[in-house]
């Protein structure tokens, strides 16, 4: 995948073996084509935060971190999300302006609900410590879906035809960097 910006309309009926006036008639620009894409991906979005609300229901079970973290790495399990989880990692990391406002739009909801699940858990935990360790988690999840180096770098320990066995591992790391993080001492801001 190319950056959202080199990709041209004609690149993309190119590539979907298209005409051009076919892809633009249905879709318009190319940011009409990204809201389309991200819109109909909103089931996705929507599993996942009624998997969050499903682990949110007992605060008291020893494993809530872990249910409320698994409802946020299920998006990497479901079927053909390899190609739709590369497109957001792209613009994630430098889209545009106008990739950034799709992003915004469709995922910073089902952020905040992360961010407040985890804040609700975790009430005297940090609010600003909460949304890092979410944006940290974000990022290795992304990263483990872009990433292709993980067989290699294992030397075939760990295959990545299989994403639904790096779940767990993911979900262990995720969930102990966010009980270490709260575990640490308030810093202080640096005053101005």
């Amino acid at each position: 995948l190319q950056a959202f910006k080199s990709v041209t309309m004609r690149d993309i009926a190119t590539e979907a073996n298209l005409s051009l006036a076919l892809l633009t008639y249905h879709f318009g620009s190319k940011v009409e084509l990204l809201h389309a894409v991200f819109e109909h991906r909103e089931s996705y979005i929507a599993d996942r935060l009624a998997a969050l609300e499903q682990a949110k229901k007992d605060k008291k079970n020893p494993k809530a971190l872990e249910a409320i973290v698994t409802a946020f790495v299920q998006l990497r399990a479901h079927p053909d999300s390899e190609h739709f989880m590369r497109l957001v990692a792209r613009q994630v990391m430098g889209g545009g302006e106008e990739a950034q406002a799709i992003l915004h739009q469709h995922f910073d909801p089902l952020a905040r609900a992360f961010i407040d699940a985890i804040h609700e858990l975790m009430p005297k935990s940090d609010r600003g410590r909460v949304a890092a360790c979410y944006i940290f988690a974000l990022g290795s999840l992304l990263n483990s879906t872009v990433d292709d180096r993980l067989e290699k770098l294992s030397d075939s320990a760990i295959s990545t035809d299989h994403p639904e066995l790096l779940e767990p591992l993911l979900v262990t790391f995720i969930t102990a960097g966010i009980r270490s993080a709260m575990a640490l001492p308030n810093a202080k801001r640096p005053s101005k």
